[in-house]
């Protein structure tokens, strides 16, 4: 809109300075004296206020040039309105153009993500209970940290400052299932969801437990950070033909993914991710 008041503006004040050049070039046409002026004032000794001899000598001046003066004056005001409408148009970009490049990589910069990983490992075969947490129990049936002992730094950095959200990819290995586990769950998707379910409500439960401890201040209440963990199903790692056993327990496992939204990179670098 403000794009069409410049053209039209600015338009208008080419024909309008146009006609007062075309005026200015014409032979001058003979009128006769409208008005009062000075000399009919002093012939019929009026002697009036100096306004008001001002004002009379003004108004015989704008007669005796006749059109040129307002097709000048009209030419200058559409040109300072064209100039206007044209500054305000193109002076700033339109809401709906594309970010310049880098923009949206600065924005998450700015935004301070810090992400933090731990791999929970060592899940049974057809199964989605947590492990036991011991070092004394069977390797089989004990929970494995990656990095060691990530839960402890996980759970210790939620004390201090509030999680942004927690992403838990429950996996599975490359094979089918037995038919006992294929009764319970229908297949391996539905296994590595509810390894990631697991995994959540150990984590709160963990959280809570330090909540108990007196004199605890949490910054957030159990019931928030199990609103703020999203569990979700993942596939495996390895695959192929002839994979061993080590392989194969790796991918029964969940990974643990906390994303806190402040600058500064100190509290990611302490957590050694």
């Amino acid at each position: 809109m403000l794009m069409i008041v410049a053209v039209v503006a600015l338009t208008l004040s080419v024909v309008s300075f146009g006609l007062f050049a075309y005026v200015s070039l014409s032979p001058p046409t003979p009128r006769g004296t409208t008005g009062l002026g000075t000399a009919e004032l002093q012939a019929a000794k009026v002697d009036p206020s100096e306004f008001l001899k001002a004002l009379a000598t003004l108004t015989d001046s704008l007669a005796k040039a006749g059109p040129r003066i307002p097709f000048l004056v009209a030419s200058f005001l559409f040109l300072i309105v064209s100039g206007i409408a044209a500054y305000f148009c193109c002076s700033k970009p339109p809401a709906s153009a594309p970010p310049e490049k880098g923009l949206e990589k600065t924005s998450t910069a700015a935004a301070g993500f810090s992400v933090y990983h731990c791999r929970l490992s060592g899940f049974p075969d057809g199964e989605h209970g947590i492990p036991i947490r011991k070092a004394s129990s069977s390797p089989d049936l004990r929970l494995i940290e990656t990095p060691s002992q990530c839960l402890d730094g996980f759970v210790d950095a939620l004390r201090r400052t509030p999680v942004a959200f927690v992403l838990l990819v429950g996996r599975h290995d490359r094979r089918e299932l037995r038919a006992g586990p294929r009764d319970v769950y229908g297949g391996n998707p539905a296994l590595a969801f509810q390894r990631a379910l697991a995994a959540r409500d150990y984590l709160v439960s963990l959280y809570a437990a330090t909540a108990a401890a007196p004199g605890a201040s949490l910054p957030l209440l159990p019931t928030d950070l199990a609103a703020r963990v999203l569990p979700l199903a993942g596939g495996p790692a390895s695959v192929g033909a002839g994979l061993d056993a080590t392989r194969l327990a790796a991918d029964r496992s969940v990974d643990l993914f906390a994303f806190w939204s402040y600058g500064p990179e100190r509290e990611h670098k302490r957590l050694g991710s």
